[in-house]
């Protein structure tokens, strides 16, 4: 009966033993699996050691099974314990090496690591792929996860930074010129300093003395121009058609006249010009490029002699209402 009820023990602690050893090579599989990502070397010594403690459990069945049958006087509670204890030992090491990846990486390296983020193909591979942006980007695959921080790194900083609207505005209008079609301030010249262009002070701050502060037309002076980054001005030779059928063709002469003393005034900032190149040239000279439109069809009188007239003194477009 001692040897039926020893035998029925060790055949319980043997289904014990294979369900724990079951559960721990259960244990082991979820821990590799977690540490793939982490280092080759955490999880070729994680696998090493669960084949180490597979033999070892083997052995140990063999042992048991061999007292089972040929021995009564094998001390079982010994054996077991035994048993227990190296499991247990076996899984210590095992979770210890697997939840400290950095000490295996670092036994794998060699006394100094010379290598920069520029690391041999087999430790790094490249992935492009586009973003909804359309621009490429590179993913690191690095298996050492102090060179993937590297690689990164350096990507970010090789990455243009990106342009604001006002650096973007900048940046266009010093290479293109921007052209505005209409400016009334010969206009704002005749009604307020009677087309004595030395009293319109252009160079100042017109929006703080009058009268062009107060002058619901008068929205320009060489400050604003310049901040503006205008590269071409149309000035608009114009006058009101109750000039039709009387003045026009002289008030409107006298206008463009007037044009022309403005541009001559500023040398440093205006420059005249009647074509495509004139404006270029102006641009490169860092002038704003000053050319004449004229504005409503009734400043020739019905005349195309006028018109011509117009031409010859610099006029590039002529509006046929206003």
């Amino acid at each position: 009966n001692d040897i039926q009820s020893t035998i029925e023990i060790i055949t319980t602690a043997q289904t014990e033993t294979k369900t724990d050893t079951a559960s721990e090579t259960a244990t082991d599989t979820a821990s590799e699996t977690a540490t793939d990502t982490v280092s080759e070397t955490a999880t070729d010594t994680a696998s090493e050691t669960a084949t180490d403690k597979e033999s070892e459990m083997h052995t140990t069945d063999t042992e048991i099974t061999s007292d089972e049958k040929g021995s009564s006087t094998k001390d079982f509670e010994t054996s077991t314990t035994e048993n227990k204890s190296s499991v247990e030992a076996n899984e210590r090491s095992t979770l210890s090496e697997v939840n400290m990846p950095d000490s295996s990486i670092e036994s794998s390296k060699p006394d100094k690591d010379t290598r920069t983020s520029e690391v041999l193909e087999d430790e790094v591979s490249t992935t492009d792929i586009t973003t909804n942006k359309d621009e490429t980007t590179t993913l690191f695959e690095v298996r050492n996860p102090k060179l993937v921080q590297v690689s990164n790194f350096k990507l970010a900083l090789s990455q243009p930074k990106e342009e604001t609207v006002s650096e973007r505005v900048k940046r266009i209008l010093s290479t293109v010129p921007l052209i505005d079609g209409h400016n009334d301030f010969p206009m704002s010249i005749r009604e307020n300093a009677k087309n004595d262009v030395e009293m319109s002070h252009f160079g100042c701050d017109l929006t703080k003395l009058e009268p062009w502060a107060s002058d619901s037309t008068s929205h320009t002076d060489l400050r604003r121009l310049r901040k503006g980054m205008v590269g071409g001005q149309f000035w608009s030779a114009y006058m009101g058609c109750n000039t039709q059928y009387t003045d026009a063709v002289q008030t409107f002469l006298e206008q463009i006249d007037v044009i022309h003393q403005l541009v001559r005034n500023y040398p440093d900032d205006l420059q005249w010009a009647d074509s495509a190149d004139g404006i270029e040239a102006a641009f490169r000279s860092g002038k704003i490029a000053s050319l004449v439109g004229v504005e409503s069809g009734h400043a020739i009188g019905s005349s195309l002699a006028v018109l011509r007239t117009l031409y010859e003194a610099g006029a590039r477009y002529m509006t046929l209402t206003h």
